[in-house]
């Protein structure tokens, strides 16, 4: 009953994002007809191209491999935020999710998935003169789950590498790095593993996973 009350939860936030994004797609709309109402073909060419072509797209290709309502709405939450901050968030092509692996509960998704995402996005609204794009890797299955955020930030030297997940650690100055301490924390606490890819100049990858234990009880996460 809890996981369909999670799922029916994730259903009605899928709603509510698209519903806010339809709303935001109108408005991007006025912004064409103001262009061709001034003649200017180009300039709506290139609006359509910078801001609405891709993101209709990556939301079906979310809602058609992920068959989680609620992880779907982390996702589709997340690439709308990041649409509207100019960066490109996808879907790796053969990501799938056919149900959530034994044992882990889903709000430790919600933690796990949502501040990884959320992190990589504010590291790309700092950063200027590069791409800005985010690629999702997402397999999960009642066995396992691997999850695989990736961007095109600034990197990271060995020194902060070190120190990413204490309390406090951050790049983006203080009162800040309390997600990815929660992510490590909830890593921990279901004996998952966190692997961390940087150079500086050349981005991230975090790759986040977990298997089925029989010996582990289904229990909250971390708050």
């Amino acid at each position: 009953m809890r996981r369909l009350g999670q799922e029916l939860s994730g259903a009605n936030q899928i709603v509510d994002t698209l519903r806010s994004f339809s709303h935001e797609f109108n408005n991007k709309l006025h912004v064409i007809l103001g262009y061709l109402e001034q003649q200017h073909p180009n300039e709506a060419k290139d609006f359509i191209i910078n801001h609405v072509g891709e993101v209709p797209a990556n939301i079906g290709k979310v809602t058609k491999e992920i068959e989680s309502t609620g992880i779907a709405a982390i996702i589709i939450g997340k690439m709308v935020e990041a649409n509207n901050s100019g960066i490109k968030l996808e879907l790796q092509s053969d990501s799938y999710c056919t149900n959530l692996t034994e044992g882990v509960p889903f709000d430790c998704y919600v933690t796990v998935l949502g501040n990884l995402l959320q992190n990589a996005i504010d590291e790309l609204k700092e950063g200027e003169g590069r791409p800005k794009e985010i690629g999702l890797g997402l397999f999960i299955d009642e066995a396992y789950t691997i999850l695989n955020i990736t961007d095109t930030g600034r990197g990271m030297a060995e020194e902060i590498r070190r120190h990413l997940f204490e309390k406090g650690a951050s790049t983006k100055g203080s009162g800040r790095g309390t997600g990815l301490f929660l992510v490590k924390e909830i890593v921990d606490q279901y004996h998952g593993t966190i692997e961390v890819e940087t150079e500086p100049g050349e981005g991230t990858s975090i790759t986040v996973s977990f298997r089925y234990r029989e010996d582990r009880e289904d229990r909250a996460c971390i708050e």
